[in-house]
């Protein structure tokens, strides 16, 4: 399943109190579902909980973007872009990068009228161990 972000959603930080220290939190809303991560960056492979439906997942190294004029030589040097169907385009990160970070920045984009980030809820038992 792929979550979906809105212009405008920034990564935030909230705080979990448990029994004998305390643990940060990020989290990110991504079309009104919430996921939520432990350390600062949110590298592909880092496991997720997803707030709003309370199922655990993965982060992948992809993102969908919708464009009806991708700015193709804008995303080259970070992304290899595959074109899907329509006006919709994925973009597979060539390094290991803060996910977070790159979403805030793609949806700067003006020509981006969509960014989604692929997230893996296959149980997790049958997810890879990073």
């Amino acid at each position: 399943m792929t979550l979906a972000a809105c212009h405008g959603d920034q990564p935030g930080k909230s705080e979990s109190q448990s029994n004998t220290s305390t643990q940060t939190y990020f989290t990110l809303d991504n079309n009104g579902e919430k996921i939520r991560w432990k350390g600062q960056k949110l590298l592909p492979g880092t496991r997720i909980d997803n707030l709003s439906n309370g199922e655990p997942g993965l982060v992948g190294r992809d993102f969908v973007v919708s464009s009806t004029a991708l700015p193709i030589q804008e995303l080259t040097a970070n992304y290899r872009i595959t074109h899907i169907a329509g006006d919709n385009y994925r973009l597979s990160a060539k390094a290991t990068q803060d996910m977070a970070t790159e979403m805030a920045r793609l949806k700067t984009i003006p020509e981006l009228t969509l960014v989604e980030l692929q997230i893996d809820y296959s149980p997790l038992t049958e997810l890879p161990q990073y």
